[in-house]
């Protein structure tokens, strides 16, 4: 884990008398175990505090990312199953029951959407993972 914000927006502008969003604050939490209190901790106290960082870093991304990859999912879902009506919920029933049914063997289409939201999730979650291909 590095300490290394998400952003580099500062925690606060107090010229302008503003409040920290919660970017900032999650990034500043994160700075401040990676730089203050995790040099002090030692085997599992560091492995808890290296997990608690990663975690922050996780939360970050998501709340930068906004929505994050989940409404571009729901719209390629209801595209390729022409179901422009259907919640989400309802399309990864009906995704799973096609996929089990042998519909989609042999379609790179739904290969496409999958590897993509793939893709956006990873971003969020292990971008390192994205670095390393």
């Amino acid at each position: 884990m590095t300490g290394r914000p998400v952003t580099d927006r500062p925690v606060t502008d107090r010229r302008r008398g503003e409040r920290p969003d919660a970017l900032a604050l999650l990034n500043e939490a994160r700075r401040s175990l990676a730089e203050d209190l995790l040099p002090a901790l030692g085997g599992e106290q560091r492995y808890l505090a290296l997990m608690i960082g990663n975690a922050l870093g996780i939360a970050a991304r998501e709340l930068e990312s906004g929505a994050g990859p989940w409404p571009a999912l729901e719209r390629e879902l209801r595209a390729l199953l022409e179901a422009p009506n259907t919640d989400g919920a309802a399309l990864v029933r009906r995704l799973t029951a096609e996929i089990r049914a042998g519909r989609w063997d042999g379609r790179p289409e739904l290969h496409a959407v999958l590897l993509n939201h793939a893709g956006a999730r990873l971003a969020v979650t292990n971008p390192k993972a994205l670095a390393e291909d």
